[in-house]
């Protein structure tokens, strides 16, 4: 344990978080169908990648909150794996069996080909970009032929889990170091993107976005580290973040100062409406709704059956998997 027992925040066990998550997961959901159906997309106050920007900052409060108060680095890493992977794992190997009912390829062309088990490694390893498709299948898909191109953020938090405690030692030797690297990060984000508009070359917005994505976990990070005073503070800081919202699409603005704003407002919420308090006795659905969503909307795809009325069930079906998901397995494992 990085902090005596008596050092670490207090925080309130009724807080919205689950309630949070679910919701960021549908958006990303509903957002992901109308772009990998070839539709126009959906008009949100909250788009695609700023869900995302959300999961991170509230994966970077809570698991810098476990690693803190987790006894040693190895009940760290263990409970991190039995968070991340069975899921994962589950769906990759799912796909794998259900694309092959709806492949050009008939089952013995599909199973002896390298193409499949490219696909199996590369995921079974995080590496999705490697080989994210299956043999004969989606070939004309609207958007991407990626089964599951959700998948890019895993390897992204997957770092970032590893990197905590060296994050959590600095941070708490030393606390003005988080918040200066957040800025610093938050700057870095936006010349690189200034570089990816101005030169065209689309790497550097590749790494602006992972910059971009693990800036909102460290300033979560930030928020458990500093809570008392951020908790005190936190309609205030709610209610600030929600005036400047509406001005993310200045320019400059959204990487510069938006992720402290989207940031605030994730925490603002967390910890007032208290009518959502118990919205996780349904269970954590969240993590099973964005691993399993992509490949149902691309089954949907192949099939052709991507028109705007198709959402619905999607997300049925998506929410049936994510609660079978997490009461008979995921639930399960992490009890253990």
């Amino acid at each position: 344990m990085i902090l005596k027992r008596e050092e670490l925040p207090q925080i309130p066990r009724a807080n919205n978080f689950d309630f949070l998550r679910f919701l960021l997961a549908l958006i990303v959901a509903s957002c992901h169908y109308y772009r990998m159906a070839g539709l126009p997309p959906l008009i949100l106050p909250i788009n695609s990648p700023t869900a995302v920007a959300g999961f991170f900052s509230i994966s970077g409060f809570l698991i810098f909150m476990s690693f803190c108060n987790t006894q040693d680095f190895w009940s760290y890493l263990q409970k991190r794996a039995r968070r991340i992977f069975p899921a994962y794992y589950c769906i990759i190997i799912a796909s794998f069996l259900l694309f092959s009912l709806v492949s050009n390829l008939n089952f013995a062309e599909y199973f002896s080909s390298k193409e499949t088990y490219k696909y199996l490694i590369s995921n079974f390893f995080f590496c999705n970009f490697l080989h994210p498709s299956l043999p004969g299948v989606l070939e004309d898909a609207p958007y991407t032929n990626a089964i599951n191109p959700s998948l890019w953020t895993l390897k992204v938090e997957l770092t970032l889990y590893l990197c905590t405690p060296i994050i959590a030692f600095l941070a708490i030797k030393k606390r003005i170091i988080l918040p200066i690297s957040t800025l610093l990060l938050s700057i870095l984000c936006y010349y690189l993107n200034w570089k990816a508009d101005t030169t065209g070359i689309k790497l550097y917005e590749t790494i602006g976005s992972t910059i971009y994505q693990s800036n909102m976990f460290l300033i979560g990070a930030c928020l458990y580290l500093y809570f008392e005073k951020a908790y005190k503070y936190r309609y205030y800081i709610l209610a600030l973040s929600l005036l400047c919202y509406p001005f993310k699409e200045i320019y400059g603005w959204a990487d510069i100062l938006f992720p402290f704003a989207m940031a605030g407002c994730i925490f603002g919420i967390a910890f007032s409406l208290s009518f959502l308090n118990n919205f996780g006795k349904i269970g954590d659905l969240s993590y099973g709704i964005y691993l399993y969503h992509a490949p149902i909307i691309q089954l949907f795809n192949e099939k052709g059956w991507n028109n705007e009325d198709r959402l619905t069930i999607i997300l049925a079906i998506t929410f049936a998997l994510a609660f079978l998901s997490w009461h008979l397995m995921e639930k399960r494992i992490l009890k253990r």
